[in-house]
């Protein structure tokens, strides 16, 4: 039970890793400073960035269950 807890746990944290990336930036760095930076997107809800956003939220809510489990298994 506790290799199968392990082993589930590294796939999560690989697919959280991998899915922060894949995220587009929501920040214009130096361009928020004039007035022609472009944030009109950024309040929408696309379909690939709300996928990827519900994917890093469940996954990180499993990361923290198992790894709690993990702990009381210890």
């Amino acid at each position: 039970m506790k290799q199968f807890l392990e082993i589930l746990l590294g796939i999560v944290s690989i697919v959280i890793i991998v899915s922060v990336l894949f995220q587009d930036s929501k920040s214009d760095g130096l361009a928020s400073l004039t007035e022609s930076s472009n944030t009109g997107g950024y309040g929408r809800k696309t379909s690939k960035n709300y996928l990827i956003d519900r994917i890093v939220i469940i996954c990180s809510i499993l990361f923290f269950v198992i790894a709690l489990a993990l702990a009381i298994l210890s």
